[in-house]
């Protein structure tokens, strides 16, 4: 599955037709939100792997709609000069160090810089070899072209190790599903109808609920910022 694949819901399970509707083209956009997604499955080339993402959301200004559309690119988790995450930070903010690990102008990079970003979303349905997708995809992402674009709730950053609160709740459903499958040994977390029968174990003490990847990390740093 294209990791540049669009979900259709922005919030919970009750799906919209939003983006299976939106036309080919740019769309004026503002960054709304940062997450780390932790490990996730990746293909290329016939080849499976895991490999450390992050989210970068966009909401999207569509002629038309009374409300913004929510989607958002997941990308390598790295700090490297040649991946697509730099490529975007050099495209959103003003970052021109050989690498995001290298201060710039006297800042250190951490993925909260990008939030309340303009930019210019390129949305297509198409597919590398021509194939429509049955959802729209970013194709492009690229400076703002100068329209301001507010989101419509303050922008926020999501830290794996934040676990789930009322910042989690906030991201699009399949991230959520994506990101708990750090927490469930590569599964979504499912809830249960019915409560499992009892077996007989030694009493233990109560512990609250955590996620079982703790030594996960965030190579970008989402520290410094309170938040929201």
């Amino acid at each position: 599955m294209n990791d540049d694949l669009i979900p259709l819901m922005s919030g919970n399970e009750t799906f919209t037709d939003d983006l299976m509707t939106l036309p080919e083209g740019e769309y004026d956009a503002v960054c709304c939100f940062v997450a780390d997604c932790g490990l996730q499955e990746s293909s290329y080339m016939g080849q499976t792997s895991m490999r450390k993402e992050v989210a970068i959301g966009f909401e999207l200004e569509v002629p038309g709609l009374d409300h913004h559309v929510v989607v958002y690119k997941k990308v390598k988790n790295t700090v490297a000069g040649n991946g697509n995450l730099y490529d975007i930070v050099k495209t959103l903010i003003d970052w021109r160090s050989d690498d995001l690990a290298t201060p710039y102008n006297g800042k250190t990079f951490n993925l909260q810089m990008l939030l309340n970003a303009q930019a210019s979303i390129r949305m297509s349905r198409h597919g590398k070899n021509g194939n429509e997708y049955k959802r729209a995809i970013i194709k492009s992402i690229y400076r703002g072209t100068g329209k301001i674009v507010q989101p419509s709730q303050p922008a926020y950053a999501y830290g794996l190790k934040m676990g789930r609160n009322d910042v989690f709740s906030k991201l699009p459903f399949f991230l959520q599903r994506d990101i708990e499958k750090n927490w469930n040994g590569g599964q979504p977390v499912v809830q249960q109808s019915q409560p499992a029968p009892m077996q007989a174990q030694p009493a233990q003490p109560t512990q609250p609920a955590q996620p079982t990847a703790q030594d996960m990390g965030e190579p970008i740093d989402l520290s410094d910022i309170p938040f929201n």
